[in-house]
């Protein structure tokens, strides 16, 4: 595919073209070009674009902090959960934002420079994502098929080989294919610029690497199911604990893998409707099917909160200390609870006082020795100790 003609380029500055538009399809006209009557309006899609690019980033931000956060949480698994993690949260940060002006206007008015960067950035996550939930379920099948073997088999060496690789494929491929041969375009319908794969042939290639490592992943996580109810039935009475944290992590990343494909198949499916047998699609259906997959990000938080024992409980950690800490930053009204008030402090600190100073010195020796500074000060650590036995530290 060769470099955008000028008259596209016009088109995106001008907000009436698509990056890369020589095929003339259904995608590549706006709604009122095409003869579309939309339902839904810009208001509403500005706002629900808006709201799913802040959940990506609030929750998986969330789920970032609480496993580096947690020790228990901080293993192989962990650590692959945080690639996709991040997967899911670079797009809310460097691709939506974006999309908000044009879900309001209609028109793409950033440029191609910008457009091209943006497609770039969400294939990069969007492989990375796929990579990383592949990388989990190879985890998983060594963990509960081979236990024995799980600590010298899965190391450092190879998680981190996993998810470097999870990252610097996507980043190598796509840069080549978006900056070196410009196969990017804007769909007016869906508000976003997305990677064109130029003709029948490669975008068929793309839906059968994505199909096939759906299968190995279903295949992965169907053997580790077998293996983990075997386990269940053998070993639940030796240590009915550990047999189902191994079953339950399962669940969690079957899970992921179900909200996988449950936002992607809709996507590879418009694709095909669109791109193979040539069919218009109506542009509200086009909107909500592409930014049905955006939310798939969003699904990831509630999985590892709804599945996720360990990960739960340190979420509840983690929100209590975020909440301590914000009421005691609150400007008005707020109260240092390591000092008491000066009038408590002191009354209280003078009844102490006066009941050390009342002591029998000579049923005690050596008191009379003590300076009455001393024993002043001696009054106020008993106070503080006595009034305020916690102290919360954020």
């Amino acid at each position: 595919m060769t470099r955008l003609p000028n008259d596209s380029l016009a088109g995106i500055m001008n907000g009436t073209g698509l990056a890369g538009d020589t095929n003339g399809t259904a995608t590549d006209t706006s709604p009122a070009e095409a003869g579309w009557l939309t339902v839904l309006p810009a208001e509403l899609k500005a706002t629900l674009v808006s709201l799913i690019g802040l959940g990506l980033v609030l929750g998986n931000v969330f789920v970032v902090v609480v496993i580096l956060r947690s020790a228990a949480l901080r293993n192989y698994t962990g650590y692959l959960t945080v690639s996709l993690a991040c997967a899911d949260m670079l797009p809310g940060l460097l691709v939506i934002p974006f999309s908000v002006r044009p879900a309001w206007t209609g028109h793409w008015t950033y440029g191609q420079t910008l457009c091209m960067v943006t497609t770039y950035f969400s294939s990069v996550c969007a492989l990375a994502s796929t990579l990383s939930l592949v990388g989990l379920a190879v985890n998983r099948y060594i963990l509960i098929v081979h236990a024995m073997k799980y600590q010298s088999i899965m190391g450092p060496k190879l998680c981190t080989a996993m998810i470097t690789a999870a990252w610097v494929l996507p980043a190598v491929s796509f840069a080549v294919s978006i900056f070196g041969d410009g196969r990017f375009r804007y769909l007016p319908n869906a508000m976003l610029c997305a990677l064109d794969f130029g003709g029948v042939v490669p975008l068929g290639f793309a839906i059968a690497f994505l199909a096939s490592v759906v299968l190995v992943v279903g295949v992965l996580h169907c053997k580790v199911y077998a293996v983990a109810l075997r386990h269940l039935k053998n070993i639940y009475h030796y240590n009915p604990k550990a047999t189902e944290d191994k079953l339950q992590g399962a669940k969690t990343t079957a899970a992921i893998t179900f909200a996988f494909c449950l936002t992607w198949v809709p996507y590879c499916a418009l694709a095909v409707w669109q791109h193979m047998l040539e069919y218009p699609t109506h542009p509200d259906v086009e909107f909500a099917l592409l930014w049905l997959y955006g939310c798939n990000g969003i699904l990831n938080v509630f999985i590892y909160s709804g599945l996720n024992r360990a990960f739960r409980e340190e979420a509840k950690k983690v929100i209590v200390a975020v909440r301590t800490c914000a009421l005691t930053a609150l400007p008005a009204g707020r109260v240092d609870v390591r000092t008491p008030p000066v009038q408590a402090r002191a009354g209280s600190g003078d009844r102490r006082l006066v009941a050390w100073e009342n002591i029998d010195k000579t049923s005690a020796p050596g008191l009379e020795e003590i300076p009455i500074a001393a024993s002043r000060e001696m009054g106020r650590t008993l106070t503080n100790t006595t009034e305020h036995t916690e102290e919360t530290v954020c």
